[in-house]
């Protein structure tokens, strides 16, 4: 473990180097006399105090946490291409039942980007390096992306602790963005790999991640797409399993109104997955979907619903609903997510998600935040079902143009099946601001 923690912080000094690499290139800057760089510097200090960190069964008792996060940022931009560079990291010191618990640095973290657009094409490069300390890591948010789409890490049913790292790159082409018909051309490479969890139902994993897509505008109301995509996925378990996806996607939109839009897709999925003996198996799925989505007055509301067919036979519900309203003090929105997805076990694990959130300004300088979520992971042949709630309510103030102070309660929830039930309460204090360096 020491020699996986001294290679990632090792390569998130190494990319600080990269930014001076890449200013040696005079091309990302040519063809633009509209040029803006900058370095932000951040700093946040925060103090929490609760009961039951890891959510164990039954309580492990009371913890004390405090964390000093550190970032840094730096853009290069012109009309153009943008050049970004991340820095961050934490200082950590915890009070807690896990005799151990890391105190000092943790959580490294490392993005380097780079964008280009020109009249009919763009490009886009990213490169990425991360440590995560699985014992304070439990934001439920982090599963849902900014489409309300759930993805369970197959970390999601560990409650202990352990260090998570995660290396990636990828790239993405647009071309003929502007003309009737446009395709895009994405790749990746991602590795994640696991020290001291304490447990052998996580393992490490390579992905390859290959996808095209072409793009028909028919015309100024209605397009569709076709979309193909590889998956070439290893994964270091007892089995040594070795599975090969490949997903056809054909998708159609129209707008039906000013103020209403409609589409539907039909995707289907044939999954080649190798094991050790040898044990060679192939599964096929067939998932449908129909979209609607509808302007309100200071808001929208939309979703989909459709069925999944997995190959062991029977359908899966799917779907997504959201709304967002702006008010006169703040804004409210809410997301419903079910999902059956399939785990690195071939098994079919339909997932329901809720997220809420309220923000409400008190005055032009303090304000209220709520914030609910609450995920249902359906137990498998190989996974016990599994709820787990996030709720929290923050106050924010800001001291000076500059500080920030932000003060609140957090209360979290876990039930598993044949494990039990726990919950985590905690309060906290947190100060911060930025420094811009121009």
């Amino acid at each position: 473990m020491v020699g996986r923690t001294r290679n990632l912080h090792g390569a998130v000094a190494g990319a600080a180097a990269g930014i001076l690499c890449l200013q040696a290139l005079p091309a990302l800057a040519q063809g633009t006399d509209e040029r803006a760089s900058g370095l932000t510097f951040g700093f946040e200090q925060r103090l929490e105090a609760g009961d039951n960190l890891g959510l164990d069964v039954p309580s492990a008792g009371s913890s004390a946490i405090s964390t000093t996060r550190l970032s840094l940022s730096y853009f290069d931009s012109t009309a153009v291409s943008r050049l970004a560079f991340d820095l961050g990291g934490v200082f950590r010191y915890a009070d807690t039942p896990e005799t151990d618990a890391g105190n000092g640095f943790a959580d490294p973290s490392a993005r380097l980007s780079y964008s280009r657009a020109g009249a009919n094409a763009s490009l886009s490069l990213n490169a990425e390096a991360s440590q995560t300390d699985l014992t304070f890591d439990r934001d439920l948010s982090d599963f849902i992306g900014e489409d309300g789409e759930i993805d369970l890490p197959d970390d999601f049913d560990l409650t202990g602790e352990g260090l998570r790292n995660n290396y990636s790159v990828a790239a993405e082409l647009t071309l003929r963005r502007r003309a009737p018909l446009s395709f895009v051309l994405g790749a990746a490479y991602e590795v994640t790999d696991y020290a001291d969890t304490g447990t052998s139902t996580l393992s490490d994993e390579t992905a390859l991640r290959l996808d095209a897509t072409a793009n028909l505008r028919f015309s100024a109301i209605d397009s569709g797409s076709v979309a193909l995509g590889y998956d070439d996925i290893q994964t270091d378990d007892a089995t040594e399993t070795h599975r090969k996806i490949t997903t056809l996607t054909f998708g159609y939109q129209r707008e039906l109104t000013p103020i209403l839009r409609g589409g539907a897709s039909l995707a289907l999925t044939h999954t080649d997955r190798e094991e050790l003996g040898p044990v060679n198996s192939a599964e096929d799925e067939i998932t449908a979907r129909v979209e609607l989505t509808r302007d309100l007055p200071n808001g929208s509301i939309g979703g989909n619903i459709g069925l999944t067919w997995p190959d062991g036979g029977g359908s899966e519900l799917v779907g997504q609903l959201n709304w967002r309203q702006d008010l006169p003090t703040g804004s409210i929105s809410a997301t419903f997510t079910q999902e059956a997805s399939t785990t690195t076990d071939g098994e079919t694990r339909p997932t329901s998600a809720l997220s809420v959130s309220y923000g409400h300004d008190i005055n032009a300088v303090s304000g209220v935040d709520f914030g609910l979520t609450y995920l249902i992971a359906a137990g498998t042949a190989t996974r016990n079902r599994v709820a787990e709630g996030d709720l929290s309510v923050t106050y924010r103030h800001a001291l000076t143009e500059d500080w920030a102070l932000r003060t609140g309660l957090s209360y979290k929830t876990r039930d598993e099946q044949t494990v039990g039930s726990a919950s985590s309460p905690f309060a906290f204090v947190s100060i911060g601001r930025s420094f811009d360096l121009r």
